[in-house]
């Protein structure tokens, strides 16, 4: 999981880092640069789709803006899995960093992704955790901002700042207790606008060892379960899935009388026959069929082509890496536009855009960058996105996002 940080961090000289070499043009405003020649082939297969899923829109639901849509983004800087971080002067100076460019933007709200664990009492330093969020979600309120808090399963991978081994020994009926609890907290103490109990089925199981999760009757059990009899205020409670899961996930969940709403998240377009944007359609009918609201609390363009859209579509650093070059900013307003445009004409009440850095900045593409480690390669992008963000400076796709905010009457 990657996420901005305020610490200025190895930024690699732009001559070095920028080459030049033969291939298709897409503009150049913002340095979008052009389109390295291993690259083509991919893009012109995700612009194919994305033009496609555009046209299909405009032929389902009901044309016109969603009355009260909040526009928001991931809160990537408060996000549970960047560990103590969080409780440093740093941690909050960079949440309050990014609040104010998004606010700029004109963005009215935002996502926290607080897995369980992370905040239930027998977590390593839950009262500082807590005492952290109450002050952030308090100051999402002094700003005016909505509020939406994911409550997922925790990554256990070896960057996760946080050794704390929860899967081990975890049974189906351990897992729904432990997330009830955790949700009834968050509820209670941080009083967020939506709680979303349970997204991305396949995740929420391969992470915390629980297979069941990842059936469409365990899925159903598990939303119905932590849901039944909590004790809400003014808060919303939803669940959902990604745009890559079945179907009937969503089916089997959006008649649970106690959900408020139903969530979605769509990153990849599709290839070899499966089409994933015409399926987050489909979702989204289900969710209106059944009376419940729509949400859609994660969205970006998935950068995989034929092949690559094996399990774990949420987790692959090797793809999501793709992300950060800029000549892909074209092919990401584009997408934004379209789901922005879908997510009015089925009246969604909330969405939020994934990686709000890339609203802020791209990294000019060179072979060099490619072949740097994970590690090396994300601290030249944070480096790059906090310098951006301390100018106030946008990206093409953050003028996009604020266009389209400012055109909605926001």
């Amino acid at each position: 999981m990657r996420a901005v940080c305020q610490t200025l961090l190895l930024l690699l000289p732009a001559m070095v880092l920028v080459a030049q070499w033969p291939g298709r043009r897409m503009g150049m405003a913002g340095g979008v640069g052009m389109v390295p020649p291993r690259y083509q082939r991919l893009y012109q297969t995700l612009e194919q789709a994305v033009t496609e899923f555009g046209r299909s829109v405009e032929k389902h639901g009901e044309a016109g803006k969603a009355p009260a849509m909040v526009y928001a983004a991931n809160l990537r800087t408060g996000d549970c899995h960047r560990g103590e971080a969080l409780l440093t002067p740093e941690g909050w100076q960079s949440n309050m960093l990014f609040l104010d460019r998004l606010q700029s933007m004109g963005v009215q709200g935002v996502k926290v992704p607080i897995s369980y664990p992370c905040l239930v009492p027998d977590f390593p330093r839950y009262t500082d955790y807590l005492a952290f969020y109450k002050r952030l979600f308090s100051e999402l309120r002094r700003r005016h901002m909505s509020s939406m808090v994911q409550v997922g399963s925790r990554f256990n991978t070896a960057d996760v700042q946080v050794k704390y081994d929860y899967a081990t020994g975890m049974t189906f009926q351990k897992y729904k207790d432990g997330k009830k609890q955790q949700i009834g907290i968050i509820i209670r103490e941080l009083q967020p606008d939506y709680v979303t109990v349970a997204q991305e089925p396949t995740t929420e199981a391969s992470n915390a060892h629980v297979p069941e999760v990842n059936t469409v009757k365990g899925f159903s059990e598990l939303v119905g379960y932590l849901v039944q009899g909590l004790n809400k205020g003014k808060t919303l409670t939803g669940a959902g899935t990604g745009n890559w899961s079945d179907p009937k996930m969503i089916g089997s969940i959006a008649h649970i009388p106690a959900l408020d709403y139903v969530d979605l998240h769509i990153y990849p377009a599709g290839t070899n026959g499966d089409n994933y944007l015409e399926q987050a359609m489909e979702m989204a009918r289900t969710a209106a069929k059944n009376g419940k609201r729509l949400t859609i609390s994660e969205f970006w363009l998935y950068k995989a082509g034929p092949g690559e859209l094996g399990g774990g579509v949420a987790a692959t650093p090797r793809i999501f890496r793709r992300d950060a070059y800029g000549f892909w900013a074209p092919l990401d307003r584009q997408f934004i536009g379209d789901i922005v445009t879908f997510a009015n004409r089925m009246r969604a009440s909330f969405i939020s855009i994934s990686f709000g850095e890339y609203l802020f900045g791209y990294l000019p593409y060179s072979p060099r960058l490619e072949e740097l480690p994970e590690q090396e390669f994300l601290r030249v992008l944070r480096t790059r996105v906090f310098n951006r963000l301390k100018e106030g400076d946008l990206s093409p796709s953050g003028e996009m996002y604020k266009q389209l905010i400012a055109e909605a009457g926001h």
